[in-house]
């Protein structure tokens, strides 16, 4: 993906491209880790989020990368704890 540049708002701010937010599943609510390096920014999203999305007619659960869909995660969705 190229680089997008994002502007900060005056309360400290930014807005994640809505491309961005749908290529890395990312919703209103999700915690994300800041890190810094030198004079870089990373923001990473947090371990156990996950949501369904809607991929043509089907409804899809999607995890960060590399996090596998476990039956304990399932129970938890559907209220089974």
């Amino acid at each position: 993906m190229k680089a997008i540049v994002v502007r900060i708002d005056k309360f400290g701010r930014i807005v994640i491209p809505k491309t961005v937010r749908n290529q890395l599943s990312l919703w209103a609510g999700d915690v994300l880790k800041i890190s810094t390096r030198g004079n870089a920014l990373t923001l990473t999203p947090m371990a156990g989020s996950g949501h369904f999305i809607r991929k043509g007619k089907a409804l899809v659960f999607s995890t960060e990368f590399g996090v596998k869909l476990t039956n304990e995660m399932v129970n938890k969705l559907m209220g089974h704890q």
